[in-house]
């Protein structure tokens, strides 16, 4: 989920949830690479797909929606996402695939399977809601959830992994 704050949803917490320690020993400030299409991972054949636009659809307009779906299917990309592909690609928007250069092709296919972000810090709140490791459950009472190793001190959690 990409929001006016950043990156979140069940990808983003995953990926801070397996990377946690290398951000926190970054200080939170990395990039991250991103593909958009998991199915096209084959950069070379990407690249001669959307360069084949240049000549079957030279009058249709680079920005207008991803190019590369069959009649009746819906597109990976949600409209506003791919002009901000092909904005951040270094493209205009109005662009016709047939004025686009083997360059601007190449720049395109590469953003969409290895798309850069930059991480700047934690969340809004300067929260980790996701941490890495935990409580081994040997060392907890599952009837009343609490440490065996320091009485008194009560866990809760619902995801536990077995």
């Amino acid at each position: 989920m990409i929001t006016h704050h950043g990156l979140s949803g069940p990808a983003a917490l995953r990926l801070s949830a397996y990377a946690a320690r290398n951000f926190f020993d970054l200080n939170y400030k990395t990039h991250i690479f991103i593909n958009w299409l998991p199915g096209f991972d084959n950069f070379e054949y990407l690249e001669g797909e959307l360069w084949k636009l240049t000549s079957s659809s030279p009058k249709r307009k680079v920005g207008t929606s991803f190019p590369l779906v069959s009649s009746g299917q819906t597109s990976p990309i949600p409209r506003r996402l791919w002009s901000s592909i092909v904005t951040s690609s270094e493209i205009e928007l109005a662009k016709s695939w047939g004025d686009m250069s083997k360059k601007n092709v190449r720049k395109l296919a590469q953003t969409l399977l290895q798309c850069s972000v930059k991480v700047s810090g934690k969340g809004i709140f300067k929260e980790e809601f996701v941490t890495a490791g935990g409580i081994s459950l040997k060392e907890i009472n599952m009837k009343t959830m609490e440490s065996k190793i320091c009485p008194g001190l009560y866990v809760c959690g619902g995801a536990f992994t077995f």
